[in-house]
């Protein structure tokens, strides 16, 4: 990681402080949530109720800025805004929080969101992560490229915020032994997926060579389907991609976060929803499908867990 686009060499002070300004002053919504961990079939979820998501913008899918310039990004609050990362990108404090902090890295002209990254897309995620990586702040990026990947957003942007904690939760992907130049798979996750190895001195150009070759591997998938849309997730060790068909259904969606296992709900009912959906029917019926679809992931009389300390879950 050895491009640092003129970041500021304290960026994740700068952002923890700007954090909590914002916060104090209620311009910056955040707020502390119990997460319920749940298991099924091998397949870990956090489900958690954040205060920020409820009113957390979405613009429904025919808005005009999904296609042509508007939205939050094109012209930012100044007091959220925490540097250029270089000429093409801007690099903000998201302000409704799950975590603390989670930023937002758009570019700085109107981009479209159902676009693939490029090599100056990924030259700045890769120059923030190592930047914060740098400053002892574990953190992971997401891309939701296209409606049907959980964007909420038209303008072109990567999630960037805190990687969850092993003792916490881990991510399925960290159990998964991957090389470099090669692709990785999961057999006991229920969705289509492609994984892929970073190497420890990695550049932007690597990581955009990693993002090609995931890319090769879905795009007929997606084709072949009628779909364009699919999540990236990208951390220091791995890079993953996820074709997706859909959303979700009767208000129940994930993003490449919620396809991750920890999914962030705007209420007691939102949840409820996830087990209200005949998972064991739906799979029968689908079961040949090779997209991702958060469908793949709706459970039935699920075995519930709460997590009582970090590393402890008890039968609840």
């Amino acid at each position: 990681m050895n491009d640092d686009l003129g970041l500021p060499q304290n960026l994740s002070t700068l952002a923890f402080e700007r954090f909590d300004e914002l916060h104090s002053n209620g311009k910056l919504l955040y707020g502390p949530s119990t997460p319920e961990v749940v298991q099924h079939d091998g397949f870990t979820f956090q489900f958690s109720i954040p205060p920020a998501v409820s009113s957390k913008p979405v613009l429904p899918p025919s808005d005009p800025s999904r296609s042509k310039p508007g939205g939050p990004f094109l012209h930012p609050d100044p007091q959220f805004v925490l540097c250029r990362a270089g000429p093409s990108h801007t690099l903000e404090l998201n302000k409704h929080c799950i975590l603390r902090p989670m930023y937002i890295l758009h570019t700085t002209e109107y981009e479209k969101q159902k676009d693939d990254l490029d090599l100056d897309d990924l030259r700045a995620t890769w120059a923030v992560l190592g930047h914060l990586g740098a400053e002892g702040q574990e953190v992971m990026a997401i891309y939701n490229c296209g409606v049907e990947a959980g964007a909420s957003q038209g303008h072109k942007h990567v999630q960037i915020f805190p990687r969850p904690k092993k003792e916490v939760f881990e991510l399925w992907t960290d159990r998964v032994k991957t090389r470099e130049g090669r692709i990785s798979t999961d057999k006991t996750i229920p969705y289509k997926h492609f994984l892929t190895h970073i190497s420890k001195n990695a550049t932007a150009e690597d990581v955009c060579s990693c993002y090609e070759m995931l890319l090769l591997e879905i795009r007929p998938i997606l084709e072949g389907n009628g779909t364009e849309d699919y999540n990236m997730v990208l951390v220091k060790e791995w890079m993953l991609m996820i074709p997706r068909r859909h959303h979700g259904r009767n208000a129940v969606e994930a993003n490449a976060v919620g396809m991750m296992g920890m999914v962030w709900l705007k209420s007691q009912e939102e949840r409820e929803g996830w087990t209200e959906l005949e998972f064991d029917t739906y799979f029968d019926e689908h079961h040949h499908i090779v997209l991702a679809s958060v469908s793949f992931l709706l459970v039935l009389n699920l075995s519930r867990q709460k997590m009582n300390a970090p590393g402890e879950m008890l039968n609840g």
